[in-house]
């Protein structure tokens, strides 16, 4: 964004200006109207997917690339999205090996089908009608699906990726819907972002615009708001906007950022977060993140979701997500204030307590000795952080505490209080 306050040449401003309007890809010139590839993982969300599906055919942004990827689901969500492809891609399948799997089938648009995206009152199922009434006109979708095997939602993403073909990136969870505008908000802060450029000097003759790479709906950033990497890491990912839903990713950009697979293998928990991080802080100072008002993701509560079962041994990726935050937060050090280094102490005592509640609450006859070494040592590290436990809340502190005395001690008067 420039700011012209104190310069003093005009010449200044209107080299500024000009390459701006020759960078900006997203120029008010040429409005953003392109494909949006949409990514949904689906693992065993049978009871969800349709309304899931249901509410991106209702988006008024009317350029979609619906991507479903089935995770080696057991439920017969893999036979739903086909199912559902087969609809609303006009019952025209084109059988095609994406070299995962000989079943593997990826269905393509036929024709510009529309649809108005209306289905039955249960939500149950999508109708026939939706495929035949012409009301939506503009409203165009095709899908693409593709089985795996069960490998977890960083690769199901990962392999959405290499199957988008849209400029833009979008990732819903299965078991969430979209409103309707959902999209065209999205689009529409791409369209508003003027890319700011790297210098004011007219002496300097590398003037560099920086494409917008990502857009983010959240309620913990004020809106409209252009922000550089650091800027987010403390106000965004380390404010609870560490989800990779609700956001729309230039994927030229963040394929540069990140490589072509953006989520990191091998981690149930915190995937999205780490990958948040690690594009913000090689982003650096660069204003390259542009912030929109929350409300058109609604958010399901998953009741069997990860950290709400019983433990076992993936929780500690709780754990390790935020030792690998640390790391990644590192060579930021001179850069971002000191409280981000703070809060990354807090939120790590907290995971750390968290995965101990769910020993908990489990099973008194398996041996957790070395999830709890593992705890013991993640507190003993983030209490060494000067601020860490007194920014801790009262209820925090106690459980601090009282865990560091005596594990065993915690773990019994957590597990009573639970049942």
């Amino acid at each position: 964004m420039l700011n012209a306050n104190e310069v003093g040449n005009s010449a200044t401003l209107n080299i500024e200006n000009a390459i701006s309007d020759k960078n900006n890809v997203n120029s008010g010139n040429k409005p953003f109207a392109g494909l949006v590839s949409v990514i949904i993982p689906v693992f065993n969300a049978g009871d969800a997917i349709r309304a899931c599906v249901e509410s991106v055919t209702k988006q008024t942004y009317n350029n979609v690339q619906l991507i479903l990827v089935d995770d080696g689901s057991t439920d017969g969500s893999g036979r739903i999205c086909d199912e559902l492809a087969e609809r609303l891609n006009g019952r025209y399948a084109d059988h095609k090996s994406n070299g995962q799997s000989e079943d593997n089938w990826s269905y393509r648009q036929y024709g510009d089908y529309q649809l108005n995206g209306q289905v039955g009152d249960d939500h149950s199922s999508i109708s026939e009608e939706v495929f035949e009434d012409d009301q939506r006109e503009n409203n165009r979708i095709s899908i693409t699906v593709i089985h795996t095997d069960n490998n977890g939602v960083s690769a199901a993403r990962n392999a959405g990726l290499k199957a988008a073909e849209g400029d833009w990136i979008t990732f819903i969870d299965a078991d969430d819907i979209v409103k309707d505008d959902y999209l065209e908000k999205l689009v529409s802060a791409v369209n508003a972002f003027k890319a700011p450029i790297s210098s004011k000097d007219p002496a300097i003759t590398d003037h560099k615009a920086h494409p917008l790479m990502m857009v983010t709906m959240t309620d913990r950033i004020a809106p409209d708001t252009d922000m550089s990497g650091y800027y987010y890491i403390e106000h965004g990912v380390l404010n609870e906007d560490s989800h990779v839903w609700g956001k729309l990713y230039n994927k030229k950009e963040v394929d540069a950022c990140l490589g072509t697979g953006w989520f990191p293998i091998g981690l149930s928990i915190g995937e999205d977060m780490l990958m948040l991080l690690e594009m913000a802080a090689k982003m650096e100072n660069k204003k390259v993140f542009r912030s929109i008002p929350a409300g058109s993701y609604v958010y399901t509560e998953n009741e069997q979701g990860a950290m709400l079962k019983p433990y076992k041994p993936s929780y500690l990726d709780q754990i390790t997500c935020w030792d690998r935050a640390e790391e990644v937060l590192e060579p930021c050090k001179g850069h971002i204030s000191d409280y981000v280094y703070v809060r990354l102490a807090e939120i790590q005592i907290m995971s750390a307590l968290l995965v101990a509640g769910k020993i908990a609450v489990s099973s008194k006859v398996d041996d957790y000795s070395d999830a709890i070494n593992i705890i013991k040592r993640a507190l003993r590290h983030a209490l060494k952080r000067n601020g860490a436990f007194a920014s801790l809340s009262a209820g925090y502190k106690i459980k601090t505490i009282i865990f560091r005395l005596s594990p065993s001690l915690y773990l019994n008067m957590y597990g009573r209080w639970k049942s």
